[in-house]
């Protein structure tokens, strides 16, 4: 949080809390007593308030030992907001809010997304229910991030130096490569006549899905890397003089469910197998890349 603010920019830390599982997510049910929950699931989101300065944080989907993380006041209010000191605004998730009068109460600041009905909260305020002193704590809250925001202090962000942004990506993925040891297959010799197997040898997979998609133009392939170190690169299929095949595998990941084992997506697992296969009978080296969302 300190880093993304420091640019301007206001951080939101997400998801509070014990949002430990995406299958079921908005169903599900955390029992967790409360030793536990203090040792294990919020310090993280403690030190992002008491010493990241944090601006939102983003109540969870899930509930914890039978209340919604939106609408549990012991979470949002007790220890969020009068324990832990924190001044910015809660805002749901997407959705997260299954009771709007009841997450208002609880010290849920912002309901998403919107628009939603508030004729319920309308009467709330009208009948006591909600109290005008909530009432106008959650709005003071909404108005202090928006005299914080980027675009109130005039800073819009229309210009992105994109030759900046690649050269540091590129040195991030440089510093962050590590050959292991192997048999000296690798690093491939310049003009090592290869074979490349899997559609994720044409365009790799940059992201997730869901909330972690990204659409980019700033993508390259394993092809046409290869083809500028050797004038042999084949795709799937092996030639008599095929020195080495290159497998790409992927284990995709996505938003709103969990992967169901941790192993490669099924066609991706069929088609490493056969390639492997071929690749043993032919006696041709091979190389495994994996492109993966988590272990395999």
């Amino acid at each position: 949080s300190r880093g993304v603010q420091d640019q301007g920019m206001i951080a939101d830390v997400k998801h509070f809390a014990a949002n430990n599982q995406e299958t079921l997510r908005a169903g599900i049910d955390e029992h967790i007593d409360e030793r536990t929950l203090r040792e294990i699931y919020l310090p993280g989101f403690e030190a992002t308030v008491k010493e990241g300065k944090v601006q939102t944080v983003m109540s969870a989907y899930n509930s914890i030992n039978g209340v919604p993380c939106a609408q549990n006041r012991w979470l949002l209010t007790e220890v969020l907001k009068e324990e832990w000191g924190f001044d910015g605004q809660v805002v749901s998730d997407w959705g997260a809010v299954y009771d709007q009068v009841e997450a208002l109460n609880a010290g849920n600041d912002l309901d998403m997304p919107g628009p939603r009905g508030k004729d319920k909260l309308y009467q709330a305020v009208s009948d006591g229910t909600v109290s005008m002193e909530r009432l106008d704590d959650a709005v003071s809250r909404m108005l202090n991030i928006v005299l914080k925001s980027p675009k109130f202090r005039g800073r819009t962000y229309q210009t992105i130096d994109t030759e900046l942004s690649r050269n540091a990506a590129y040195r991030a993925a440089s510093e962050g490569i590590t050959l292991l040891k192997n048999d000296g297959l690798l690093p491939l010799k310049r003009g090592t006549k290869v074979a490349l197997y899997g559609p994720l040898s044409q365009r790799f997979m940059d992201s997730g899905s869901g909330s972690a998609q990204v659409d980019t133009s700033k993508t390259t392939s394993l092809v046409t890397e290869t083809a500028r170190y050797t004038d042999a690169v084949l795709t799937d299929r092996m030639e008599p003089e095929t020195e080495v095949v290159i497998i790409t595998s992927g284990a995709s990941g996505q938003e709103g469910s969990d992967r169901p084992a941790m192993d490669f997506d099924p066609a991706d697992k069929e088609l490493l197998q056969s390639a492997l296969r071929e690749a043993k009978e032919a006696g041709k080296k091979t190389v495994v890349i994996l492109n993966v969302a988590g272990p395999v």
